[in-house]
């Protein structure tokens, strides 16, 4: 709990300084989440009832050491990605929704298949991972059930969950912030295991079975801050996150910043956190970079880019043509008092942007 005050005053002065009448020109990045565009104005019959909100394929050559043997060669494989995102309207209101996200991948924390070429053989994954009924009762009120993806607020997968991660249960969603105060609330309930079994179709016989219980909520104090807190059980786990995104448009140093931590209070107790920072130095170059502590018992739920320990890290981005993005992605481990397979990590990624291309032909 004095974390969490610490949270609070290192925020505390922040807020005082950034809680100042800004533009609507720039909304809060909640509104416009991760690989999502503004589609153009289209009369294309089948945009009233499909929607993607991802389509891209990448392949990667992935690099990494231990820190045990001297230095030895964990990984060293070309991998190769597919991920689609979307929902199908039931009805012409859009009040009924089937969502779906299907992808590479053969377990929770992996979204991508070997090639062959490297450790490894050839892998042929490809399962839709989520797939839900959203119903919108109100236009402020939502309800899901099926296979679903996390919740993380203002929280990254580097403190929550593995941004390929899944579990089978029930959510509401409530955005009503003139009665509630909050502009977000979120209630989940299910079932949080089969590590090894990403399909949802083998998963929906866990519709019964809760092991997974959750309680967030979102504020955003101005356009350009955001604050979250939220609670988590899994199975005898009891997890608190807190996290504070703030914007500096203009900034010549960082477009925006991010602190996040959790503390873990039952069975045992733990604490970590994240802080990073986000440049965008012209339309092509992107820097996202930062520093992460994470438990020696934390699991194998969150990022398996950066998993557990102390670790600087870094993504830099370069946009070569509208679709088409090269990054490259490395962290490396210090000052931790246990083995990590990750010790060091660089992963070299070609990515296409399918859904640009589809925005450009005007079919979604």
């Amino acid at each position: 709990m004095k974390r969490i005050f610490f949270f609070w005053i290192l925020c505390a002065p922040l807020l005082g300084c950034c809680l100042t009448p800004a533009s609507a020109a720039d909304p809060d990045r909640s509104a416009s989440p991760a690989g999502q565009t503004n589609r153009p104005a289209t009369s294309h019959s089948l945009r009233r009832w499909i929607q993607f909100s991802g389509f891209q394929v990448a392949t990667r050559n992935k690099f990494s050491q231990d820190d045990l043997n001297g230095s030895r060669v964990v990984i060293s494989s070309l991998q190769y990605q597919a991920q689609i995102q979307g929902s199908l309207r039931i009805d012409s209101r859009g009040r009924y929704s089937i969502a779906a996200a299907l992808g590479t991948g053969s377990r929770f924390n992996s979204g991508w298949n070997r090639t062959g070429i490297g450790n490894g053989a050839h892998a042929y994954d490809f399962h839709a991972r989520q797939l839900s009924l959203d119903v919108r009762l109100k236009p402020w009120l939502e309800i899901s059930t099926g296979g679903l993806g996390f919740v993380r607020n203002n929280s990254t997968d580097i403190t929550s969950y593995n941004n390929n991660g899944y579990l089978t249960g029930h959510r509401i969603s409530i955005r009503k912030p003139e009665q509630l105060f909050f502009d977000e609330v979120h209630l989940l309930a299910g079932y949080l295991g089969d590590f090894n079994d990403p399909s949802v179709f083998s998963r929906l016989d866990r519709m019964g079975h809760f092991n997974y219980y959750f309680l967030g909520f979102k504020k955003n104090l101005s356009p350009h801050i955001s604050l979250s807190v939220d609670s988590t059980q899994h199975a005898d786990r009891q997890t608190l996150r807190q996290a504070v995104r703030i914007q500096v448009p203009g900034s010549r140093f960082f477009q925006e910043m991010t602190f996040e931590q959790y503390e873990r209070y039952h069975p045992d107790t733990a604490y970590g956190f994240a802080w990073h920072l986000d440049h965008r130095f012209t339309r092509r170059l992107h820097l996202w970079g930062g520093f992460s502590a994470v438990d020696q018992n934390y699991g194998p739920w969150n990022s398996d880019r950066l998993g557990r320990g102390n670790r600087l890290f870094f993504v830099s981005s370069w946009e070569l043509l509208p679709d088409i993005t090269v990054a490259v992605m490395g962290t490396c481990a210090f000052a931790t008092p246990y083995p990590l397979l990750n010790h060091r990590r660089l992963d070299v990624v070609l990515g296409y942007n399918l859904l640009h291309s589809l925005h450009r032909m005007r079919w979604f």
